[in-house]
């Protein structure tokens, strides 16, 4: 009975070993998404800050702050 037991102990860490393995690569995944994500949001605000740093050589300070009040 001592060899089933050490069977099913060996057993049951395989699998565990698996499920922490695929748990980590779900994790692996989801920061790939983030990281994309992350990186679009900072091409995002770049692009903005862009605009409004040409809109403020292009505007009044009045219509520019009701333009950005609008948004």
């Amino acid at each position: 009975m001592p060899g089933e037991s050490v069977f099913s102990s060996t057993s049951h860490l395989a699998d565990e070993i698996a499920e922490v393995k695929k748990q980590l690569l779900l994790l692996e995944e989801n920061e790939q998404e983030l990281r994309s994500s992350l990186l679009e949001a900072k091409r995002q605000l770049s692009y903005y800050r862009r605009l409004v740093a040409s809109m403020k050589k292009a505007m009044s300070p009045p219509a520019l702050k009701r333009i950005l009040r609008s948004l």
